[in-house]
C-alpha cells in the first residue's frame, strides 16, 4: 500500500511540471531528488542507485532509461571533440586519405 502511495505522490508531481518539461526534465528532477515538496535525497554509491531503480515505476523508468541514454550520447559526443580538438584521431584521418589515395577503400 506504502508503495502504491509512494508511486501515486510520484506522478502526481511529475504532472505538476511546468507544461514545457520533457519526459528528460522530468527525469532529471525525479532521479535528483528535486520535486517540488520533496527534500533533496543524495545516492553515492552504485548499490543506492540501483535499489531507488527497483521502486521506480514503468513511466519513471522509461524518463530514466530516456534520460541515461542522452546522457551517455552528450557524454560521448563530448569526449569525441575534445579528442578531435586535442588531435588525438588525426591519425585516424591519415590512415583513412592513405588507403583511400592507396585504392583500398569501396563506395558503401
Amino acid at each position: 500500500m506504502l508503495n502504491q502511495v509512494l508511486e501515486a505522490d510520484r506522478i502526481q508531481s511529475l504532472h505538476a511540471l511546468p507544461a514545457p518539461a520533457t519526459r528528460r526534465v522530468a527525469a532529471e528532477r525525479v532521479f535528483a531528488g528535486s520535486l517540488p515538496g520533496r527534500e533533496n535525497t543524495t545516492m553515492s554509491t552504485v548499490q543506492e542507485i540501483e535499489q531507488a531503480n527497483r521502486n521506480l515505476g514503468s513511466q519513471d523508468l522509461a524518463a530514466l532509461r530516456d534520460w541515461f541514454t542522452a546522457y551517455g550520447a552528450e557524454l560521448w559526443d563530448r569526449q569525441l571533440e575534445q579528442d578531435v580538438a586535442a588531435g588525438r584521431l588525426d591519425w585516424l584521418a591519415e590512415e583513412t586519405r592513405r588507403d583511400l589515395n592507396a585504392g583500398r577503400c569501396t563506395d558503401l
